[in-house]
């Protein structure tokens, strides 16, 4: 078996990810994705089983960035309001900050293609996340319903936002960020 390259795997992730996002997943044969990569194709088959693998492992790699761009200088300790206003602002940060990544999370997030073990490896990534909603309803902090809803109160306005903003529909600046993250706390606190 050949030693791995790590710069390879590398520049193969960046080049499926800008190609998928460009082309479709069923537009992207793995020989553009070689190509594109400068390697051969036989080299993406050293680093990935299959075009599936290379999606699933694509994902996980996004999501992952996004989740140690989040954490960067989380504060457990502090209260929940602000964690919770922290985790949002970074995760806008990060989608107006990593657009490939945010086209490739935006279009696989749903896909049949992503399989049971990754999605149970993000959610564990994600775990950290869930448990301040857990805490917070638990605390009377957050309104009492489910994680999933407020969870999704506070993704999907955020994510729509970011589309508005690649749209250019929507300015969206520190001001309008910082409205956009306490009109979200109004619609999840107690």
């Amino acid at each position: 078996m050949r030693k791995k390259d790590f710069t390879k795997r590398d520049n193969i992730i960046h080049a499926a990810m800008d190609l998928i996002n460009e082309r479709g997943f069923s537009d992207t044969p793995m020989s553009q994705i070689a190509k594109k990569a400068n390697v051969s194709a036989a080299t993406i088959y050293v680093y990935f089983d299959n075009k599936e693998d290379l999606i699933n492992k694509l994902y996980y790699y996004a999501k992952k960035k996004m989740r140690d761009y989040v954490l960067s200088d989380y504060d457990e300790a502090a209260p929940i309001e602000d964690r919770y206003k922290q985790y949002l602002k970074k995760f806008i940060q990060f989608l107006m900050n990593n657009p490939q990544e945010f086209l490739f999370i935006e279009q696989f997030q749903n896909s049949p293609l992503l399989n049971e073990e990754v999605s149970e490896s993000i959610s564990e990534l994600f775990q950290q996340f869930h448990s301040i909603y857990d805490e917070g309803r638990q605390e009377k902090v957050f309104k009492n319903v489910d994680t999933a809803v407020i969870a999704g109160f506070t993704i999907n306005p955020a994510m729509q936002f970011v589309k508005d903003y690649y749209a250019e529909t929507l300015p969206l600046n520190e001001a309008m960020m910082n409205e956009i993250i306490q009109m979200s706390w109004d619609a999840v606190k107690y």
